[in-house]
Order: C-alpha cells, then structure tokens, then sequence
C-alpha cells in the first residue's frame, strides 16, 4: 500500500466562542450549494429562534421518530427545524434527484395520545378547546413542490427508500419535466 504525504494547511486560532471551519479531504472539490436553487437549503442549519430566558435560544426535545411536543393553538414563532436524520435523507436524496424540488419540514398536527396517530382535523371542532385525548406535535415531513399539497410522513429507518417511489412515480416524473420545460420560475 503506498502512502500519501499530505502537506498541513497552516491554521489559525478561532475566536472564543465560534467553531473552527470544517476539514477538508484532500483531492475533493469543495461543494457548492448554488445548484439548489428553489430547495430549501437551510433546513440543515438551525434557524435562531426567539430568545428565551437569559438570552439562549430555544431547545428542542425530539423523539426518536423526529417528533416534537407542541401547543394548542399553533405557536407563533417558527416552527422547529427538521431532525438531522431528514436533513441527511434529504440531502442523500437530493444528489440521487438533482432535478426534482423537494423539502424537509415540520407539520404542527393533532396527535392521538393514545395510538400516537395522527388525527384528522375534520373530526376536531373548529375554535374548540380539542378533547383531552389530542396532544399537539410538529411532525417531521416531506414536501415534494413539483406535486402540489403532497406531503409524506418521513421515518428515521426508511426515509430516502419511501419518498424514492414517489419520486420514481410516472406523475410526479411528467411534473419535474414540466417544470423544466417550462424553465426557471422568477
């Protein structure tokens, strides 16, 4: 096996308080995000939030599913950002599908606390308090901009495989096409 010499980049101290850049590899071009243009590219990056006590921003407690408990009504400020597994299913699928527009999101639902479903909103009265068994949580979701109002529900063990047939869906297909043909949208 032949070994490979390197030569070490000088570096500098970062400031207190921030976080020195990311490695390099050797021979790998840097990536640049300005091919994703329309997608939500900030989905990876935690969004500053209102600032709670003391200044910190606010945390967030998420499930192993990606869920997070949540308020009645929907609260005010921003939604929580998607949970890392998705920004890393979405990425992996956005090399995969480097036409198609699609993105990570959070869905504030009614959940059943019982069976952890989610509850329709049909069967819920609008401006009543919701019946004692309904909590509220933002659910981790897909949402592909090329099929209007689609959503799909994203799970840890198979996001990538799941939201891949819809991608590889003849409808969804003619859709990126159209959108293409049609070419970028001011």
């Amino acid at each position: 096996m032949a070994s490979q010499n390197f030569t070490r980049q000088p570096t500098s101290t970062p400031a207190r308080g921030s976080m020195p850049p990311p490695p390099t590899t050797p021979g790998m071009p840097p990536r640049s995000l300005s091919g994703l243009r329309g997608r939500s590219t900030d989905a990876a990056t935690p969004q500053p939030l209102p600032s709670g006590v003391g200044g910190q921003q606010q945390r967030y407690n998420y499930s192993t599913d990606g869920r997070v408990d949540s308020t009645y009504p929907q609260p005010s400020e921003p939604p929580p950002p998607p949970p890392q597994w998705l920004n890393q299913a979405i990425a992996i699928l956005h090399e995969r599908y480097p036409h198609d527009n699609f993105e990570a999101m959070m869905r504030h639902s009614a959940v059943d606390r019982n069976t952890q479903q989610p509850v329709r909103m049909d069967t819920l009265q609008a401006g009543q308090a919701p019946p004692p068994h309904v909590k509220w949580q933002y659910l981790p979701r897909i949402r592909c901009n090329d099929c209007p109002g689609k959503l799909y529900t994203a799970v840890p063990s198979s996001a990538v495989e799941g939201f891949e047939i819809h991608l590889k869906n003849r409808h969804h297909k003619e859709r990126v096409e159209q959108r293409r043909r049609a070419g970028p949208s001011v």
